[in-house]
């Protein structure tokens, strides 16, 4: 007889698979014993192979024996067997699905510590390890949540940083790379206008640019998005820009469109740490191709 023991950490986490090497009798009688003061039972047919279902209440590791037999018994042993649950539903996202997590450079200065959050749904007995620029965090906990680990500011300046995540119990390992710490510097704009236009209404023509200025104080790595918006929310967006580095003082961008009629122009700036928007009021209209003037003259009679 031949058996092997899995914990596979599904349904109850364990099964015992046994097979005989000649055809068995029409009835063997088997008890499975875990050591923890209980003591299985089951009797086999015909079959060569057998999954027996077992129930227990605590995880951990166990001595299991399985014997069987009619008239002369055989016995397998396996010791220090682990039963379980796998890893799973691994999220290091705080549930939001963004790979990135933005951190202005100001909160790094200030020594301003980062809290990063790994979940996971199932598992048991789990050791996670959290790796990002070198450095490396560890901590096992004994079943599924939300666990905290605080990542040292120190390790930190402007730039973008992967954090690998590793989750591993006798049973499975998981490792998760997609999460990335971004530092930037946040932006900071002192004022935004459309330049030749003084006062809303801001009345500008069809086909012909026109100029949305912006005036960072500070800002780092942004994307400047103007989209038009009409009354039932249709969006258009228009051409996008980016700026790379530090940013600072006055900017100009030029925008153009072909719609008619009464619009919001929304300018949105952005990096991954920050974000700020303006919104102009628009009267956009036909473009005045050209303009006849017809004058005629009627000429009277002077009659002495």
């Amino acid at each position: 007889m031949s058996s092997s023991f899995n914990a596979t950490g599904s349904d109850n986490g364990l099964y015992v698979e046994y097979a005989f090497a000649e055809t068995p009798p029409s009835q063997v009688h088997c008890s499975f014993d875990m050591n923890n003061d209980e003591v299985y039972f089951m009797n086999v047919t015909t079959e060569t192979f057998k999954f027996i279902d077992i129930h227990y209440d605590t995880f951990g590791y166990y001595d299991l024996a399985l014997i069987c037999g009619e008239d002369s018994f055989e016995i397998a042993h396996e010791l220090d067997k682990y039963i379980g649950t796998e890893i799973s539903g691994v999220d290091i996202s705080n549930k939001t699905r963004d790979i990135f997590i933005g951190v202005t450079d100001a909160e790094i200065l200030d020594g301003k510590d980062i809290y990063f959050n790994v979940e996971f749904e199932a598992g048991l007995d789990v050791t996670i390890n959290v790796t990002v620029n070198g450095h490396t965090q560890n901590k096992t906990v004994a079943a599924n949540g939300s666990h905290i680990f605080i990542l040292d500011a120190a390790w930190f300046s402007n730039g973008l940083y992967t954090v690998e995540v590793s989750l591993d119990n006798p049973i499975s390992t998981v490792i998760q790379t997609n999460a990335i710490i971004a530092v930037q510097t946040g932006i900071e704009i002192l004022a935004s206008s459309l330049v030749e236009y003084l006062a809303p209404p801001y009345a500008v023509s069809a086909d012909r640019r026109f100029n949305v200025a912006l005036d960072f104080k500070q800002g780092e790595n942004v994307s400047i998005v103007c989209m038009i918006i009409d009354s039932e929310q249709h969006t258009q967006q228009l051409e996008a820009e980016i700026l790379t580095g530090q940013v600072t003082g006055t900017h100009n961008f030029m925008f153009l469109t072909s719609l008619i009629g009464n619009y919001s122009l929304e300018v949105e700036v952005s990096n991954y740490v920050s974000s700020y928007q303006s919104t102009f009021n628009l009267e956009i209209k036909s473009k005045i191709i050209s303009v006849a003037l017809n004058v005629s003259e009627r000429v009277g009679m002077i009659i002495i």
